[in-house]
């Protein structure tokens, strides 16, 4: 991604990534479920989340201030930019592989590989 800010956009959908392998592993506990296998997200999931992960970083983001400027950017710049569908299908993927690796690490092996 090309976006910098305090955090990078995939650095965010890394982090929420881990976060929501975390989730859905304690989910599983939670319902005496055996939390182990493959990764049972999907990427139609990510994507979802990855707006979630697109308005945290405008959040984050609008609080800083603008270069050369002790304002906050939002005093300069739009509240909702405009993510264009490359972009979010890059921030899913990089969410979805984030979780992904995080799950296999914690709960079970790629049977995939």
């Amino acid at each position: 991604m090309q976006h910098r800010g305090a955090r990078s956009l995939t650095e965010m959908a890394e982090q929420h990534g881990e976060g929501w392998a975390i989730s859905v592993a304690a989910g599983f506990v939670a319902e005496r479920r055996v939390a182990t296998g493959g990764w049972p997200g999907t990427v139609s999931e990510a994507r979802a989340r990855a707006h979630g992960v697109m308005r945290a970083w405008e959040d984050a983001n609008s609080a800083c201030p603008a270069p050369g400027s002790s304002e906050p950017r939002a005093a300069h710049t739009p509240r909702a930019k405009r993510f264009s569908a490359s972009e979010l299908d890059d921030l899913a993927q990089a969410l979805y592989r984030s979780a992904r690796v995080a799950w296999l690490a914690r709960c079970g092996r790629d049977i995939e590989d």
